[in-house]
């Protein structure tokens, strides 16, 4: 598994590139805007970062004493994985045979290479 480095612009495709089980990626800053993206048009990166906001904001309600630095979704064909620090969201969609520990694993990997 690489250790170096990476841009944000970078983090997504790397991603995309470590784990075969991801299909597309998008890393997103506070504010919500891409800062990079792997597998998604323009519109399809807002949305995904969008919706991991919108899962974080959801968790964050449910236990405002425990923030959450990571969530899951399962839907029929996929899971929608999503980690973040103070500085991004990093959040992929896979194949709905990725296993949810690995998957998790390997976004927290690369969003902690992530430098500005």
């Amino acid at each position: 598994m690489a250790t170096g480095p990476l841009s944000p612009s970078q983090a997504p495709a790397a991603l995309c590139e470590l784990s075969r089980e991801v299909r597309a990626a998008v890393l997103v800053d506070p504010a919500g805007a891409p800062q990079g993206v792997c597998g998604l048009e323009d519109d399809g990166a807002r949305d995904l970062g969008g919706a991991a906001a919108d899962l974080f904001t959801a968790v964050d309600r449910a236990s405002p004493e425990h923030p959450a630095q990571q969530v899951e979704v399962q839907v029929e064909a996929a899971g929608i994985y999503a980690v973040r620090d103070a500085r991004f969201t990093l959040a992929a969609v896979a194949n709905r045979t990725a296993l949810p520990s690995l998957a998790l694993m390997d976004l927290r990997h690369v969003l902690s290479r992530v430098q500005p």
